[in-house]
């Protein structure tokens, strides 16, 4: 039997593309209407107290990870032209082109909610020994910006780069965000005054929009002069929460961390302001009000949404999973599968784990390696003359609101291992079960596994069979 019968021609032409990718392109003048500014909401989720937690939880590297993965699936089900700007530490930013005044009205309570479920997840991800310890606090700002590369006579104050790693945004709204999102606070989201000038004019709108009344989400709760920011002046800081009298909207000792949260507990009125006050700061500076203008204007002109453009994570990774077989019984070879923890997303179906390259990561070095450090299994790839892994399918899976696309590929186990002792090292918060699974039994598991898996399993015994036993039957 030939093994390029049985392998996928498209998996091997996506190995072969992966490994030939560029690292870093510039992409000069995506935005082919001259002269065209473009209006970008941008937000940010960042995990408080992940500093300490670090310190103290052996963890802490994949309880992260599962930040970062629920909170972007949440955002991205809020906005679905949602995009990962970048990573900051223990913050993700997102940033959404907005082409309708309606998105600006309702991106405050949408991504309010999209962090408060996403915070849920994460805690019930981390089976609650983060209760406590970590707390989530967003930040919503916008601004007009303007391609980098097309003429222009007069630098705009905001520009957008389109790189092969993502886009990229400079300019002073841009750091306008970044300042004011410093003083944002657990469970609430800050907004820029811009943001807020909006809601404020448009709350009729907003109501319809959210079915909630803008005074009880919305205030001003205090002023501060931002480095650069607004010629000096003291620019407003606005906290938007779903509710402003629920009991728990602060920590116990917040006012102790947060001279925002100390004036409103002690109910500083100087200080304190109804949304509507935004008004009075825009009507006496003016030019805060000029830049809201012009985004409107902008949002009134007729344009094609910029494409799609996948960040530097997505666009270097390789899904890779690995359908590794115990070939010490030749009648009765078997395949090492999991079973998907029920609080992840297709939770409670079968599959064979799965390692992620990206463009700088050998093939065989890093899938035996992932497969090692999770599973505590020593295998060996099955590779063609080259040393490049046989691919037997490609494969699509939803995962976390994430369309995750791959290659399935075959190996053996090198050395007998206790499955009790793989179960024993397994991510609980991942997986919940392993076993090794024998041809026979594969029909029971048809309807409780991820799509293609019973195919994948009969391509991988033969390929095994021809590649590693050099038996050609038929199993």
């Amino acid at each position: 039997m030939d093994l390029g019968d049985t392998a996928n021609n498209l998996a091997k032409n996506v190995l072969s593309e992966f490994a030939k990718r560029p690292n870093s392109l510039f992409v000069p003048n995506e935005d082919k209407q001259e002269n065209t500014s473009r209006v970008f909401l941008f937000f940010s989720v960042d995990l408080m107290n992940a500093t300490q937690y670090k310190a103290d939880n052996a963890s802490w590297a994949s309880d992260i990870k599962s930040f970062y993965d629920i909170i972007k699936g949440q955002v991205i089900k809020a906005y679905k032209n949602a995009q990962v700007w970048k990573h900051s530490g223990d913050e993700v930013l997102f940033y959404i082109e907005i082409v309708k005044l309606e998105e600006i009205l309702e991106a405050s309570s949408k991504l309010y909610t999209a962090m408060m479920l996403a915070y849920e997840d994460f805690h019930k991800d981390l089976n609650g020994r983060a209760e406590g310890l970590l707390y989530f606090k967003g930040a919503l700002w916008m601004a007009a910006a303007t391609d980098a590369v097309l003429p222009n006579e007069n630098l705009p104050p905001n520009i957008y780069i389109g790189l092969s790693t993502g886009r990229d945004f400079i300019g002073v709204h841009i750091d306008e965000g970044f300042r004011m999102s410093q003083h944002s606070s657990q469970g609430k989201i800050v907004l820029d005054s811009k943001i807020a000038y909006l809601l404020n004019k448009h709350t009729e709108d907003w109501h319809k929009l959210t079915h909630r009344k803008i005074e009880d989400c919305v205030k001003i709760v205090g002023f501060d002069v931002l480095k650069g920011i607004w010629k000096g002046r003291p620019y407003p800081v606005v906290w938007y929460t779903g509710d402003w009298s629920r009991k728990n909207l602060f920590l116990y000792d917040e006012h102790h961390t947060s001279m925002f949260a100390k004036d409103y507990l002690f109910e500083n009125e100087k200080k304190i302001h109804p949304i509507s006050h935004i008004d009075t700061i825009f009507t006496d500076l003016r030019f805060p009000k000029r830049d809201v203008e012009q985004i409107e204007e902008i949002i009134g002109e007729e344009k094609k949404p910029l494409p799609e453009q996948l960040n530097a994570e997505l666009l270097t990774e390789l899904h890779c999973a690995t359908v590794c077989i115990n070939c010490d019984d030749i009648e009765n070879m078997s395949a090492f599968v999991l079973k998907r923890s029920e609080k992840r997303s297709l939770g409670g179906l079968w599959e064979f784990g799965c390692s992620a390259l990206s463009q700088k990561d050998n093939y065989q070095d890093k899938i035996v390696s992932d497969y090692k450090k999770q599973f505590s299994i020593d295998i060996e790839l099955g590779v063609d003359s080259e040393g490049m892994p046989i691919p037997l399918r490609v494969y699509e899976v939803d995962d976390s609101n994430r369309v995750k696309k791959g290659i399935v590929l075959f190996a053996k186990l090198s050395k007998p291992i206790d499955i009790s002792s793989i179960t024993d090292v397994i991510d609980r918060g991942k997986y919940s079960e392993c076993k090794f699974l024998t041809l026979k039994e594969l029909d029971t598991f048809e309807k409780i596994s991820v799509s293609g898996f019973a195919e994948s399993i009969r391509l991988a015994f033969e390929s095994a069979k021809i590649h590693f036993v050099n038996i050609d039957e038929n199993i």
